[in-house]
């Protein structure tokens, strides 16, 4: 390998050949400080936020992950001591759970980020609500209300509103809805209960069993309401398959994986063509082409390092199928982990210049892996207060023309918390940097980020050029001058 440094004024240029880059990668969703473990449940369609909830002192905390600031406590409302979040829209800004939601009080919210939580309230006579679904484009919540005993729908327009159930039952359960909320799928009736389907025209539609007598239950609905998925299995006893219903096709059985004897299908895709789920306590994917496969070997099999993982649930899939959501264990410790990148191409660092600051160590070379072998930056003079005096620009080629989403990436730490860590990309169209994110920055590695997926090719070169800027810059007292910026991995995912 070999590496090309020109030194000039103000400027360190380094470039380097790079070939070869696992596709997919599996990201820790954390914990909060002194937590025991965390839970995936909800994925938008970029792979930019995740929800779930964390464990802190037998406390669930319900949290909002973002590519840009990682884990955020949504706290819970005055009344309340704990809360869980279990789904989120496509563009990630509205999360839908349950406050307290291991008790007998438990209350579905709906959080955003310019109104904070709102309590859903209960439907009349009820004394219980828990939300476990939500359209992709954040405008009905769905879940169930006990009491009554009855699915609810919720509008900003309507408020919670009963779905009923089917004729001569005597329970319903509304556990997703698809992307503008005309469809809903749960479970109806009385013991042995089945999967059912929901529109404000039709009402619940019974989808029947694979064998009779059985009981099966709807988790999920594709994007388009056309694919419903669940379970199937005998009461009492088991064991459990997963199924994937069509109007076209009806119930078919997905089995499970091998030697398993309890497997739910949890979400599937967009157009229903992929589903996720658990299997005895392992992660699957299905697809027709496929069938269905241990997630854990299938990520491997893509390159992607699952070294100290077991990925034991697949709750979400993005629109796409490019991201997943879940939980497992990390290093046998309960953790939420995010799959992002199925079916982008990699582009790796070419080349990197210091337009501020200086590099201590390292090289280019220190960029390309997760590998612990940092580029430390320093800071240098500037021309005015307001400069960050580290400003590093990165630069790549784009292996795609025309991407539909561009993803940009730095796992990085700092010797000081008292940090703002930036990341800018060039748009090659005003011909200027334009600012994406601001962090604090961690004395760990932590991984900061931005997905675009609209107006990509303002960021692409006439010659497929990328190019990005990262600046660090003080906020408060350091402990250490010269504080450091330490470098580990810096890429783009590009999505045709």
């Amino acid at each position: 390998m070999k590496n090309t440094v020109a030194l000039g004024a103000i400027a360190l240029f380094c470039s380097i050949a790079v070939s070869g880059w696992a596709q997919p990668t599996i990201t820790d969703l954390g914990v909060f400080a002194g937590g025991e473990g965390a839970a995936g449940y909800g994925v938008d369609a970029d792979g930019a936020v995740a929800v779930g909830f964390s464990q802190v002192a037998g406390t669930a905390h319900a949290f909002r992950w973002t590519v840009q600031f990682g884990l955020m406590d949504l706290g819970a409302l005055p009344g309340f001591t704990s809360a869980g979040a279990r789904a989120v829209s496509d563009d990630g800004s509205v999360v839908a759970g349950m406050l307290d939601p291991f008790s007998g009080s438990a209350r579905a919210f709906r959080w955003t980020q310019a109104g904070g939580m709102e309590n859903l309230g209960v439907l009349p006579g009820g004394n219980l609500t828990r939300a476990f679904g939500i359209s992709g484009d954040g405008a009905t919540i769905v879940g169930y209300g006990y009491g009554p005993g009855r699915g609810f729908r919720w509008t900003q327009a309507e408020g919670l509103q009963s779905t009923g159930t089917l004729p001569g039952g005597s329970y319903s359960e509304a556990n997703d809805t698809n992307y503008d909320g005309s469809v809903i799928v749960g479970l109806c009736n009385s013991f042995p209960g089945h999967a059912a389907r929901w529109t404000l025209t039709t009402g619940w539609q019974d989808l029947g069993t694979l064998v009779s007598g059985n009981v099966s239950e709807a988790n999920a609905v594709s994007g388009d309401g056309q694919v419903v998925v669940g379970y199937n299995n005998v009461p009492m006893t088991g064991p459990s398959v997963a199924f994937r219903w069509t109007q076209s096709g009806g119930m078919q059985n997905l089995g499970g994986l091998p030697g398993a004897t309890d497997t739910q299908a949890r979400a599937a895709n967009y157009d229903g063509s992929i589903v996720v789920g658990a299997s005895s306590s392992m992660a699957f994917r299905w697809t027709s082409a496929e069938g269905m496969v241990n997630l854990n070997t299938w990520l491997q099999a893509q390159g992607v390092n699952t070294t100290g993982w077991v990925l034991t649930s697949a709750e979400d899939i993005s629109p796409d199928g490019s991201c997943l959501v879940g939980s497992g264990t990390y290093n046998g410790q309960s953790r939420a982990w995010l799959v992002s990148g199925i079916g982008s191409v990699p582009a790796a660092p070419t080349s990197f210049s210091m337009f501020r600051g200086s590099v201590f160590s390292g090289n280019l070379a220190s960029l390309i892996q997760s590998d612990d072998s940092r580029l430390i930056l320093r800071p240098g003079v500037t021309l005015g207060s307001q400069e960050a005096p580290i400003q590093m620009i990165v630069n790549s080629l784009s292996p795609v023309a025309s991407p539909s989403k561009l993803e940009f990436f730095l796992e990085a730490q700092a010797s000081s918390s008292n940090l703002t860590q930036s990341i800018a990309l060039w748009n090659y169209d005003s011909q200027t940097y334009e600012n994406l994110t601001s962090r604090p920055t961690t004395t760990a590695d932590s991984t900061a980020g931005v997905v675009i997926s609209s107006d990509v090719d303002r960021f692409i070169g006439p010659n497929l050029e990328l190019k990005a800027r990262v600046s660090y810059k003080a906020f408060g007292p350091t402990l250490l001058f010269p504080w450091q910026a330490r470098l580990d991995q810096v890429k783009w995912r590009l999505t045709d």
